[in-house]
């Protein structure tokens, strides 16, 4: 595509930073999400040379800003960021990351946990769409969700129930190290080699978070 016809997302940006300078952070945020799915399907059909997905970076840079700010209760704010990072699917939104890395209490994390264990039961009834790669990342951020919210042994039995059911094996592993259960990773190591020894048209998924 040459640049008469590339998209221009600079008003875009102007009113991003126009709205930040008013404190409507909110707005910014409820915005993000529409941008970062339109985005998303421009950069997949036509972004050879990266000037869409460079000009979508910086105004998803200040929607990360916006994140930080708004006045949005903090575990409404974890499932937009989440909500936005699982929709990104060409690294448009990295900043985003770095508000889910604050320190965020342990209560906002517990009801974040919440509302994502109901909506995985959700979605395993059939009661909403999910394929599978979705559910194994919301798998991913429940653990992730319990862990912060300060319940580990939670977190443990719900990757635990992860790997007997669907063998998948390496994030329960890291959370027993991480949380020095260390006798028990060894286990579940052994545990995974035999089951692809044993069946190897069942793969152990040892897969990174």
């Amino acid at each position: 595509m040459d640049d008469d016809n590339m998209p221009d997302y600079s008003g875009i940006l102007e009113s991003f930073s126009g709205l930040l300078d008013m404190r409507r952070s909110d707005d910014i945020v409820g915005l993000g999400l529409i941008l970062l799915k339109s985005g998303s399907v421009q950069v997949e059909m036509e972004d050879e040379s990266r000037s869409i997905s460079s000009q979508i970076e910086e105004c998803m840079a200040l929607v990360a800003k916006a994140l930080k700010k708004s006045e949005l209760p903090v575990y409404q704010r974890l499932l937009i960021a989440i909500e936005l990072i699982q929709t990104d699917e060409y690294s448009l939104a990295s900043e985003i990351l770095d508000f889910i890395n604050l320190k965020h209490p342990e209560s906002d994390w517990s009801q974040v946990a919440n509302i994502l264990l109901k909506k995985r039961i959700q979605g395993l009834s059939g009661e909403e769409g999910s394929t599978y790669h979705a559910q194994k990342i919301l798998a991913d951020w429940i653990e992730i969700a319990l862990e912060r919210s300060g319940r580990t042994d939670g977190a443990v039995l719900f990757s635990t129930q992860l790997a007997e059911e669907e063998n998948r094996y390496l994030p329960l592993i890291k959370l027993l190290i991480r949380t020095d259960h260390k006798e028990e990773a060894v286990e579940w190591i052994q545990r995974g080699v035999k089951k692809t020894c044993q069946d190897p048209y069942t793969k152990a998924r040892f897969y990174e978070r």
